[in-house]
């Protein structure tokens, strides 16, 4: 099973029930294609044609339709009374000074049976990131900001903070996965 990152506060909006869509970077970049970019789940790839060719890209999505990926958080673990059955606390849901100088181990690095939150992904597609509609935003996990330049906006500041190599300015390609909770 795959994992997949979240920042702390968009793991709550999942819990919420908020957040059931994510846009990850397609790696690496289609390189001069044009927006016709399309994605065929029968196949799980996205096909891109040459805009002065007939070249054509195509790329497969880190995560298919119908997987489960599990959430990766920084988390710690600490010996149980049960042999080889750590006790693993996260670091999104306890407060600091309760665990002093816990030593939390890094979410990229975190292992599926420490997990304690799986998606199931329903839908998988290619855009292009600044496609993206305005009821998405929330789907996002963006919380209302009073208008609609003002949710996309915010939409925007949350992109540029995760991914500072293609920012929203650059309209990359991106996979748009739809997922749902799974109880545990």
């Amino acid at each position: 099973m795959k994992g997949i990152l979240f920042k702390p506060d968009m793991i709550q909006a999942i819990i919420e029930g908020r957040k059931t869509q994510t846009r990850r970077l397609i790696k690496p970049q289609p390189v001069q294609f044009n927006n016709l970019g399309e994605f065929d789940a029968g196949i799980g790839e996205a096909w891109f044609h040459g805009i002065t060719s007939d070249n054509w890209e195509t790329r497969k999505p880190r995560y298919q339709v119908g997987e489960t990926a599990y959430i990766k958080e920084a988390w710690a673990s600490f010996p149980a009374y049960e042999p080889h059955k750590p006790y693993v606390t996260y670091k999104s849901s306890v407060d600091a000074y309760r665990l002093g100088s816990t030593k939390w181990k890094s979410p990229l690095f975190m292992p599926e049976w420490a997990a304690r939150y799986f998606l199931e992904i329903t839908e998988v597609r290619a855009e292009r990131l600044q496609e993206i509609r305005y009821l998405d935003i929330f789907l996002e996990g963006v919380p209302e900001q009073g208008g609609f330049i003002k949710n996309f906006k915010a939409f925007e500041r949350l992109w540029n903070s995760i991914n500072k190599d293609y920012p929203w300015e650059s309209n990359p390609w991106v996979w748009v996965y739809i997922f749902e909770l799974q109880a545990k």
